[in-house]
């Protein structure tokens, strides 16, 4: 299949016990909280610089940044896919295989990004669901890379509404679209969800869920199971193979 033809593919790893216990019972994909990425970037703290106050010292802003970047994250809820990009199809990517993919044991479920979006309207906003930017780290850059803090407007409508109505609206790509770019081998597009809940919320893969692609090293006694859970549906599966030890292709089975 030509590339410039794979715009509209969505690749979600996932180990193979998560895939039949949570996954595809319910055909549905946990929204996780921002903090629970394995990206420092994401659950460490921010460090945002001073605008208007310039009586804050070191200790006032390391504070105020710690508490700001909670207010950020507090409410933020993440669902992660790659994407096929240039040579490599989505489902190819060794890295996603070793870090999501039970090193090839589990599972790459394959999604049609347009009904996802149909089928998730409540949750999907087209500015919250893009791809991930990867960004080289500059060194002397540092300083002239942080974004800054309007303290002015925080004591005229409160913290809490400048950060989350003004101050993430404003930076939201920088926030949570932007990666360093060693992580550019995941290719990733990602959902984000802003809600209150503290309980677990989903984005539904009913109708969107097109292909199972089964790891290399995916034990054959788990195929049944894997068919029981896609019982009366059109789901492919798909098993992985190298095409003369140099690539990956998947041959439905």
């Amino acid at each position: 299949m030509p590339f410039d033809k794979l715009q509209n593919r969505l690749f979600h790893y996932t180990s193979l016990s998560t895939a039949l216990e949570f996954i595809l019972p319910n055909r549905e994909l946990l929204l996780n909280p921002l903090i629970r990425t394995n990206d420092p970037r994401e659950n460490k703290n921010f460090v945002f610089s001073a605008k208007s106050w310039a009586n804050l010292d070191n200790d006032d802003l390391k504070k105020n940044n710690k508490e700001i970047s909670e207010i950020l994250r507090e409410d933020c809820k993440v669902l992660c896919f790659s994407i096929d990009h240039k040579d490599y199809f989505g489902y190819e990517y060794a890295r996603m295989w070793s870090h999501y993919g039970g090193n090839h044991k589990g599972v790459c479920l394959e999604l049609d990004k347009n009904v996802f979006i149909e089928e998730n309207i409540d949750i999907i906003k087209s500015d919250q669901f893009k791809k991930v930017k990867y960004f080289k780290l500059e060194f002397k850059e540092i300083q002239n890379q942080q974004k800054q803090i309007d303290y002015t407007k925080i004591d005229e409508i409160g913290r809490d509404k400048y950060i989350k109505e003004h101050f993430r609206v404003e930076n939201l790509d920088f926030l949570y679209f932007q990666k360093n770019e060693e992580w550019k081998s995941e290719r990733e597009m990602r959902v984000i969800y802003f809600s209150n809940k503290r309980e677990n919320e989903f984005c539904s893969i009913q109708k969107s869920l097109k292909k199972i692609h089964l790891g290399i090293d995916f034990s054959d006694s788990y195929l049944p199971s894997i068919r029981s859970n896609l019982k009366g549906s059109n789901i492919d599966i798909c098993r992985l193979e190298y095409s003369g030890n140099v690539r990956l292709t998947s041959k439905k089975i």
